[in-house]
């Protein structure tokens, strides 16, 4: 089925490391390293991306932070639409949004040490969607290939004003857990998927009307992730607000 309002999509497969990757605009032929390093420092984006929203832009590169350390193997899917797409961040468990303006050249997506793709993308100015989902830690995922895939959807635009490079939806708090009337965890929930409660601890006494808990939890691809969350107590039905994790 054609998306209406789709003009043009491509699919990559794309290696990125480092837990980051950069979109920029260059023109075909020219050199890819000339280009980045004579004008931008790179670990000053990053660390400005990393002090936001997980996102930064300068110099004709943006920058991206993935919860992901690493995949060598990641779906990465250019969409040119003819107007703002219909939402769907529920499907989605990182999302951001920029705004992008260049004038000859096309799109190339970057990673360090994990080379790149070229995207025919139209010279012009956009809004552009970023989204990822499939995440199963932050940090070191416990493969190479965790499966987690993004999509970039742009769109015209010429706003009055630059669109500031924001995050609209963050993995860290896409995962929630259901706690039964006795405080214990019964359903771990993250975009909708139920995953399995393996193993409890609890972290801390009660306090101010909340405990802290860390909880195995296994997900549908049957990796462990070691979540810290802080919940309700005994007696209380509710959910759990998630505060760090990791894979095992």
């Amino acid at each position: 089925m054609t998306q209406h309002g789709l003009l043009w999509a491509q699919d990559h497969t794309v290696a990125m490391d480092y837990g980051h990757f950069y979109l920029q605009h260059r023109v075909a032929g020219d050199e890819l390293d000339d280009e980045i390093y004579d004008d931008l420092d790179l670990s000053d984006l990053i660390s400005r991306a990393n002090d936001s929203d997980g996102i930064a832009w300068e110099a004709g590169t943006l920058a991206v932070l993935s919860p992901h350390q690493a995949n060598f193997e990641m779906p990465f899917r250019v969409e040119l639409l003819d107007s703002e797409p219909a939402g769907d961040l529920d499907d989605w468990e990182e999302a951001f949004e920029t705004y992008l303006e260049w004038e000859n050249g096309g799109l190339t997506y970057i990673s360090p040490a994990a080379g790149s793709a070229d995207f025919p993308v139209p010279p012009g100015a956009y809004h552009v969607m970023i989204t990822g989902r499939g995440f199963v830690a932050r940090g070191w995922p416990g493969s190479a290939t965790p499966g987690d895939s993004w999509r970039l959807q742009l769109w015209p635009g010429d706003p009055p004003a630059p669109v500031p490079a924001r995050r609209l939806r963050d993995w860290r708090y896409s995962i929630t857990v259901d706690a039964d009337a006795g405080g214990e965890p019964i359903c771990v929930v993250r975009g909708g998927v139920a995953h399995q409660v393996a193993g409890i601890q609890y972290a801390s006494p009660a306090q101010g009307g909340r405990r802290l808990y860390q909880l195995d939890v296994r997900t549908p691809a049957g990796a462990s992730v070691q979540a810290r969350l802080s919940g309700p107590n005994a007696g209380q039905a509710g959910r759990w607000e998630l505060q760090a994790w990791q894979a095992q």
